[in-house]
């Protein structure tokens, strides 16, 4: 991968978190001119900030045995072919 793709890559990636802003964010947490985060109380934004860690860390775990998974199926099929099936 070149580092203009991998730029592009990284630009998809902000595209679509903009995206999120403006439609789910929008829905979930504008209030007109002002985001809900802006008038929240510190506690409440520590706690928001605190399960959504907890949401990253499942994801990544989710995300660790699926690609467990994968490992195993190519190896098994590479096996496969290398045995002439």
């Amino acid at each position: 991968m070149t580092s203009d793709e991998l730029a592009d890559f990284v630009e998809g990636f902000i595209v679509q978190a903009v995206t999120r802003v403006k439609g789910t964010g929008d829905d979930q947490y504008s209030d007109g001119h002002v985001q809900k985060f802006e008038t929240k109380d510190v506690d409440d934004i520590f706690q928001d900030a605190q399960e959504e860690l907890y949401d990253v860390v499942n994801y990544a775990i989710m995300l660790s045995l699926r690609l467990d998974q994968l490992q195993k199926d190519i190896a098994a099929s590479l096996e496969e072919v290398a045995n002439g099936g």
